[in-house]
């Protein structure tokens, strides 16, 4: 069984070269993991996903760490790597709510196992590039069957003014596969007849929490 709420542990170091968290920040934050289908049902450990999450002030950093059974990538893109319909082949997705007081309002973010990506701004009737200015970096392991893939997004593009102590929905998905039937997997299960995704109301909670206090001596714990 799933817990609905994601927690996002605030990143307090420096980067790395390419703007990313170092691999002992990653390990403050628990993982989300599921590798059920968007039912809930047809559970693949094979197929697993974990997501972790940091933050600061200016970035929301997110890190997918995905057991596969078979790498499915589109081999062109835009210069910068976005790609449309990105979705019909691998990917990982977030899709993001700061504002839960409009339901029908979120972020959709997607990478896929060979770096490309997109943003989108979903509203009712709508779907927009966002345009986030988002950094990625992405790896596969072929020897272990696992592919890492983190996201850097920009807090300005998520939110006009952000507060850590606000509540936002989010949900996390995985497809693996090229034709049907693939394998649409989903942290909080959207329940639909039909995979989809685009089912807010299935939205986990995402709360933003600081780091836990490292175990050391008393006379630091001012600092």
């Amino acid at each position: 069984m799933t817990t609905d709420t994601a927690t996002a542990v605030r990143f307090t170091g420096a980067t790395d070269s390419q703007g990313f968290p170092p691999a002992a920040a990653w390990e403050t934050a628990s993982p989300l993991r599921f590798d059920a289908d968007w039912r809930g049902k047809n559970s693949d450990a094979l197929r697993e996903t974990a997501v972790r999450l940091l933050w600061t002030p200016k970035a929301l950093y997110l890190r997918f760490r995905a057991r596969y059974r078979n790498i499915n990538v589109f081999s062109d893109a835009e210069p910068n790597g976005r790609r449309d319909q990105l979705w019909d082949r691998d990917v990982v997705e977030a899709f993001l709510q700061p504002d839960s007081s409009a339901p029908g309002r979120y972020k959709e973010f997607e990478i896929s196992p060979n770096g490309f990506w997109i943003d989108l701004d979903i509203a009712p009737g709508e779907k927009r590039d966002l345009q986030s200015g988002l950094k990625r970096r992405v790896q596969i392991n072929e020897n272990e069957k696992l592919w890492v893939a983190e996201l850097s997004i920009p807090m300005k593009s998520l939110v006009a003014r952000f507060d850590h102590s606000t509540i936002w929905r989010a949900n996390f998905y995985r497809v693996e596969g090229s034709t049907e039937t693939r394998f649409y997997s989903a942290w909080r299960p959207t329940g639909t007849p039909q995979p989809n995704f685009h089912v807010p109301e299935a939205f986990g909670r995402l709360v933003f929490v600081e780091p836990p206090l490292p175990h050391s001596s008393k006379k630091d714990a001012h600092h």
